[in-house]
């Protein structure tokens, strides 16, 4: 019974939930055998199988595009010490797209030496990395900022490494 609960609540719960922040992710619900959903309008049992779950991974990016918005500057300054910068300063991080905004793609997770790791927020701009698959090396420019206790990267633009 507390399956078929859970099962009914849980898209409501998911959309209630659905921002788009860096610690909303999504969440899969196993099936409970012998269980079905009522079809479109008439309450009769679905006979469709369930749409194939997205694949993590986009395809390659085009090396047409392998900077988006402002071109990052020569000097890469070390996640630890981005983390540790000046609020407003200016740089440049590099590391590797280990997580991103799952709906827009307008904010990402770089994952620097020692796995230090900090987010990258690119709301603000007309480019997305919805297409870039995780594991992309890329170089980031825009200026730290602090928001509440998080301390992330306004992002100008992103330059994919070769």
């Amino acid at each position: 019974m507390a399956t078929v609960l859970f099962r009914w609540l849980l898209p409501g719960l998911c959309l209630l939930t659905a921002g788009c922040s860096p610690s909303s992710s999504p969440i899969e619900v196993a099936p409970t055998p012998g269980l079905s959903s009522p079809g479109p309008a008439t309450g009769t049992a679905s006979k469709e199988p369930p749409p194939a779950p997205a694949s993590s991974t986009a395809p390659p990016v085009s090396p047409a595009a392998p900077v988006r918005g402002e071109a990052p500057g020569e000097t890469v300054t070390a996640i630890p010490a981005a983390l540790q910068s000046k609020v407003e300063q200016k740089l440049t991080i590099r590391g590797k797209l280990v997580e991103r905004c799952p709906s827009e793609g307008c904010w990402f997770v770089l994952e620097g030496e020692k796995g230090f790791r900090m987010t990258v927020d690119i709301e603000a701009q007309p480019f997305r990395v919805l297409d870039l698959p995780l594991g992309t090396e890329l170089t980031a420019v825009g200026k730290v900022v602090q928001r509440g206790p998080r301390t992330l990267l306004e992002g100008a633009g992103v330059a994919v490494r070769p």
